[in-house]
């Protein structure tokens, strides 16, 4: 208990010295015009701009670096203020060892790999997140593959349970998880449309907000300009700021007891008393800035901490040391060679685009992918048939970047073309529909997903017949995806269909039957209706026993939901007995 408080501590702190406003907030006194540097601050709608970024952890777990790409573009400046896209790309080990797990990586890009839009109002320092609803979304179908990736492992509904509902104290609070997500763009913007001194550094008190509420920290900062380059119009800021070591202690006692109360209330009334006996804190943010576009160059961000503390009544201590380094450094792209004028010349560029994406170098793939489609374009018109393959081209490389919202407009138009030259029901057609389907799922927009369902399912009816074994495929997805929305009424029907097609084109005893029957004992497991869920898995586990033969890996998770329904039911024996064959099954070395 004692380590998980002194991590849950430190997470505080890391969140809490990334905050904004530290500039902003401290100086009495703003520096005179004559004795500062303006930084511009990049206003122009549809400005963007890529940079390569490290984050680097230091505790006791080692935790390896990890690289991504983020883009950042101006969507929107007004008088009210602006409003700033911020994605990120996939996440990946620096330098590249053991490559993760398929669920693992697609956990990682739904909760990280994230665009962001991000509400700077004019005269605020604090960003605000404009999409929070999307975010929720996405950690709320984490949270679930999370919980299910549990149970696959072995663990019980219960345990699993439990674990889920802790992450849901966090997941669901917006403050905490505004200022997770924003951590990395407050930084980035701190120093920018800012008057930073030109001469003696500017030292001054100043507060960071508590990401948990409560008490905010007391702090010292300091910024001064470290270089100065008036002739390239280049600056580099550097700030500073350390946490005030009296009054810490207090605020992260009060953190420490918040955890025990959230995630371990039964030990609230009996836990000690942890004292926080020494508590440093010190952060160090070097950016260097363009003064002609506004955009950083390179920002790095250094912030450790050693939080000390005992337990009076057994007489232990504890030390945690840890600290947190990011660097982000603008990408260039290569000059882009002059435009080929001959129509048709995109089709090379097009290929260009597709080798270098397969080499792993996405941004001048990008950059060329981009170039063939403008050209194409002017080519041959926006609404051509030979745009489609480009902009399917474009939008996967899109995805590569994790810029999912640009990827899906590019899908759509390329959509809307095969449409309108080949017909609502050509094959062309049908297969950009559900790779649309799909696309939408793993970004955990079911309501975009379903929508496109409905119309594969009308087509798939029409054209194949409505008891054609590929409408029961059809059903299935978009059974799944009502399930997902916890729309079980309407699931239902979808499955049971389905079930029907099978049983008449491959026979009751087909292993694609008993996958039908387990996921209708799932949907009725998941309402409680447990009388109607027991024949299903029951039927499910009977055809894969036949099939796939007694010991099979694939019984095991089938046997464990069964013995949640017995348990349910309060039929102890069975359920102990299911989950006993569960086990061994899993024991046997394959």
């Amino acid at each position: 208990m004692k380590k998980n408080v002194a991590l849950f501590v430190s997470m505080a702190l890391v969140l809490a010295v990334a905050a904004p406003g530290r500039a902003a907030r401290g100086p009495a006194q703003k520096p005179a015009a004559k004795d500062a540097v303006e930084t511009p601050f990049p206003s122009r709608v549809g400005e963007r701009a890529r940079y390569a970024m490290t984050m680097a952890q230091k505790d006791d777990a080692g935790e390896p670096k990890v690289t991504t790409d983020v883009t950042v573009e101006i969507s929107r400046a007004d008088e009210s203020g602006f409003l700033i896209t911020w994605t990120y790309g996939k996440f990946r080990p620096d330098p590249p060892g053991e490559e993760a797990g398929f669920e693992e990586q697609r956990l990682v890009d739904l909760m990280r790999s994230v665009r962001l839009l991000l509400q700077l109002e004019r005269g605020a320092d604090s960003l605000k997140l404009a999409n929070w609803e999307e975010i929720q979304e996405r950690l709320t179908k984490g949270l679930e593959m999370i919980q299910e990736q549990m149970k696959a492992d072995g663990a019980g509904q219960q345990e699993a349970g439990k674990f889920a509902s802790q992450l849901k104290t966090f997941y669901e609070n917006r403050e905490f998880m505004t200022a997770y997500y924003t951590k990395e763009p407050n930084l980035f913007f701190a120093y920018l449309g800012k008057r930073i001194p030109t001469a003696q550094p500017v030292e001054y008190d100043m507060a960071f907000p508590n990401p948990y509420g409560g008490d905010p920290f007391p702090a010292r900062g300091r910024l001064s300009l470290k270089e100065y380059d008036q002739a390239h119009h280049r600056a580099v800021i550097l700030a500073t700021a350390s946490l005030d070591p009296s009054q810490t202690p207090e605020i992260i006692e009060k953190i420490a007891r918040g955890f025990v109360e959230k995630f371990a209330p039964e030990m609230a009334d009996s836990m000690p008393k942890y004292i926080f006996k020494a508590v440093s804190v010190d952060s160090k943010t070097e950016v260097a800035l363009d003064l002609t576009s506004g955009w950083p160059e390179s920002l790095t961000y250094e912030t450790s901490m050693t939080v000390e503390m005992s337990e009076p009544d057994s007489g232990s201590n504890m030390k945690v040391d840890s600290g947190e380094t990011i660097t982000m450094k603008r990408i260039v792209g290569d000059a882009p060679p002059e435009i080929p004028r001959a129509a048709g010349k995109w089709q090379a560029l097009l290929g260009e685009a597709k080798d270098l994406g397969a080499k792993g170098q996405l941004d001048r793939a990008v950059e060329v992918g981009e170039r063939a489609l403008k050209i194409a374009e002017r080519s041959v018109g926006p609404d051509d048939p030979e745009l489609a393959p480009i902009l399917d081209t474009l939008g996967d490389l899109y995805v590569d970047q994790g810029w999912h919202q640009e990827a899906g407009t590019l899908y759509e138009r390329a959509l809307a073309i095969r449409e309108k030259a080949l017909g609502p029901d050509h094959p062309d057609v049908v297969k950009d529909l559900s790779g649309h389907v799909e696309f939408y799922e793993s970004l955990g927009q079911n309501a975009k997903a379903i929508a496109l369902c409905d119309r594969l399912l009308a087509i798939r009816e029409k054209t194949l017949g409505p008891e054609d074994p590929k409408v029961a495929t059809v059903l299935d997805r978009l059974a799944r995806l009502h399930y997902y929305e916890r729309q079980y009424a309407e699931a239902e029907p979808l499955w049971r269909r389905s079930l029907v097609i099978r049983e008449k084109a491959l026979g009751p005893d087909h292993p694609d039957v008993a996958t039908n029957l387990y996921d209708l004992a799932m949907l009725f497991q998941v309402q409680s209706k447990y009388a109607e869920a027991e024949p299903l898995w029951k039927r499910s586990l009977a055809i894969r026993e036949k099939s796939l033969g007694p010991d099979h890996p694939d019984l095991a998770l089938t046997l464990n939901f069964l013995a949640e329904l017995y348990r349910a039911t309060h039929r102890e024996k069975e359920a102990e007995e299911l989950e006993a064959r569960a086990s061994r099954i899993r024991s046997i070395k394959r």
